[in-house]
């Protein structure tokens, strides 16, 4: 019954039973060829039966609160100390459906991975997993991989320190099938990649197709047969936000449903996927790859991120449990803080938001928000004397990585509206068109302070989830330049005041540092301890801030000049934003003076956000051909 190998353990309670039953016979009973053993060879087994047969007890008696025996559907939320992430998948159920692993953020701003067993009313938090984001299981449930500090990693729940599978960026979902093969997603503009559990150097697996303007690949979710696996293709246009069939034998792929969420099969045949906050069931043949029938509806009000494509919820792999978010209706709002953290004032109305750049006066904040139909980012700018908003960018992609001009009469960004990913140039007066950059792929990440160069961000297709900072000038040929190209992955470059130095973050430790580089000369010096991202300097330059692994805001004494002085950095406060600090882009901007912060934070009359078990959830709907079955 504990074999190591699968195919070697009882595959059911009663074939274990009756060996137990023959093990009671004498040494001369008859006993069944493929189990005879010499003649005392069972007097040890004997032995070993007294405890088997307990373990058999076990097994077969009922225990309280186990699933799958009655339908049942309830309602968990975290502990109460700590608070459900929203980033990724973050929830995911076990193989067997009995455990259900999650992410959850404590008050101090500490991040791990949680596991709570559906038997019991406590969840136990996974030491080593720190930090971590998109968790799933091994196909057997003894490990729970992750990615957390620019890798793969994976951890056994019997206990142990994590172990790293690959390097990459926190990605948008990962699989694991039975021969001990994992299919990712390395970062939000990728294609789909794969690796061995047991470690190495991913491959590429998919390929975007500019044709369809395909930014990334993501949510992948292995079928049955292990070898072919759902996948969400996300595009600039809607109409190609679609849930497709991969494989690992083959570069085809077959397009399945126009649908802005990820997919998950479900035994004993149902495609399960989200729609506009809904979780939706259709009937599927994973051997033909088709659809059968109609979609219909299997629990409302689940949480649902449009931008990403990707609801969050989750299914055993008997399909006969699922997981999932009840969506909080909470918005979020962009939140004035001090040093202490402590709240000062809020900017416009409750919305989404993500990058907040605030303009070289002071006065006005450039963010991206989704549009709620397409999910698809503009740019927008926001006044902070009036609170009134205007939009900047209307294309139907994502328009986003604002970085204002030093004068403050342009705004620079990148957009999905082509493939590779272009850089744009737009004035604030409106008086001129979009201005097309570079369209060799990145984002932007500074414009430097004598606006002769934009700093850019790259990504690597050799080193998935990585990057490396480029300089494109604004003068002459404009022929982009590498200003740091390593095989690590660099990250959110900032110019110093003075422009003299780039504060940036890099992964050449093994987690990711903050550092400061000089512009001319090939000197440096590492700011954080313990890990660190996404810098931002003060306006006079006599000070650094950044982000800690477990989102806490940092400061550093800065003294720049023909050489660099750094202070050991302090703590100031946990950012409340409900993103994470390991995300590709920074989620914060400072005030001029440096005494208060703008993040997007989650709204204060927000409700805690818990997660929905369904056991024997088939049960529990009313589907096309089976009536009503709700209890």
């Amino acid at each position: 019954a504990l074999a190591k190998d699968r195919k070697e353990r009882y595959q059911h309670a009663g074939d274990l039973a009756l060996d137990l039953r023959r093990l009671q016979r004498p040494p001369n009973a008859q006993v069944s060829p493929h189990r005879r053993a010499s003649r005392h060879a069972w007097i040890p087994w004997a032995v070993a039966g007294i405890t088997l047969a307990g373990l058999v007890g076990v097994f077969l008696r009922p225990r309280p609160g186990t699933p799958a025996r009655e339908p049942v559907q309830f309602t968990f939320e975290p502990p109460e100390d700590a608070t459900l992430l929203r980033g990724g998948l973050e929830t995911a159920l076990s193989p067997d459906g009995r455990r259900v692993a999650f992410v959850a953020q404590l008050a101090s701003g500490i991040s791990a991975i949680w596991v709570r067993s559906l038997d019991t009313q406590e969840a136990v938090r996974i030491a080593g997993t720190e930090a971590a984001t998109n968790p799933f299981w091994s196909p057997d449930g003894e490990f729970l991989a992750f990615f957390a500090e620019g890798k793969l990693k994976k951890i056994a729940l019997a206990g142990g320190l994590p172990q790293n599978i690959c390097n990459t960026t926190p990605g948008l979902g990962a699989t694991w099938n039975a021969s001990g093969e994992i299919v990712f997603n390395p970062n939000n503009r990728a294609p789909l990649m794969h690796v061995s559990a047991s470690g190495g150097t991913p491959l590429q697996l998919t390929t975007l197709d500019s044709g369809r303007q395909e930014n990334s690949h993501r949510w992948p979710s292995f079928l049955p047969d292990g070898r072919h696996f759902l996948f969400t293709v996300r595009s600039s246009l809607k109409e190609n936000t679609a849930i497709y069939v991969g494989s690992l034998d083959s570069k085809g792929t077959k397009r399945l449903l126009t649908e802005q969420s990820n997919a998950v099969y479900s035994p004993p045949g149902y495609l399960l996927f989200g729609r506009e906050g809904t979780l939706m069931a259709q009937r599927f043949d994973p051997d033909k790859l088709e659809l059968l029938g109609d979609s219909f509806p299997v629990a409302g009000n689940i949480d649902q991120e449009t931008p990403s494509a990707n609801a969050f919820f989750s299914v055993s792999a008997d399909g006969s449990v699922i997981a999932y978010h009840e969506a909080s209706r909470a918005m979020e709002q962009l939140t004035w803080v001090d040093r202490e953290g402590s709240i000062q004032g809020f900017v416009g109305p409750k919305g989404l938001y993500g990058q907040p750049r605030l303009s070289p006066d002071g006065k006005r904040v450039a963010v991206w928000i989704p549009d709620p139909d397409s999910g698809n980012r503009d740019i927008w700018i926001i006044s902070l004397d009036t609170a009134s908003r205007s939009r900047f960018t209307a294309n139907p992609a994502n328009d986003w990585f604002p970085v204002w001009s030093p004068d403050g009469a342009y705004l620079a960004f990148a957009s999905d509206r082509t493939v590779p990913p272009s850089i744009y140039r737009k004035a604030l007066s409106g008086e001129s068109e979009e201005e097309l950059l570079w369209n060799g792929g990145g984002a932007v990440t500074d414009w430097s302070p004598d606006g002769r160069f934009l700093l850019l961000q790259k990504g690597l297709p050799q080193n998935p989830g990585g990057s490396d900072l480029l300089l494109l000038p604004l003068f002459g040929d404009r022929k982009v330049q590498p200003f740091l190209a390593t095989q690590f992955s660099e990250c959110c470059g900032r110019f110093s005041p003075d422009g003299k130095w780039v504060a940036y973050d890099s992964t050449e430790s093994g987690v990711r540092e903050v550092y400061v580089r000089s512009v001319e000369k090939p000197e440096k010096e590492r700011i954080s301890v313990n890990g660190g991202a996404h810098p931002t300097w003060r306006r006079d330059g006599k000070q650094l801030f950044y982000l800690t692994p477990d989102n806490r805001m940092m400061a550093a004494e800065v003294g720049l000049g023909e050489s660099l002085k750094a202070a050991t950095p302090r703590p100031l406060f946990p950012v409340c934003n409900a993103r994470r600090s390991d995300t590709s882009f920074p989620d914060y901007d400072v005030a001029p003076d440096g005494k208060s912060f703008l993040s997007p934070c989650q709204s204060q009359e927000a409700k805690k956000r818990s997660i929905t078990v369904a056991i024997q959830w088939t049960a529990l709907v009313k589907y096309p051909g089976q009536g009503s079955r709700t209890r």
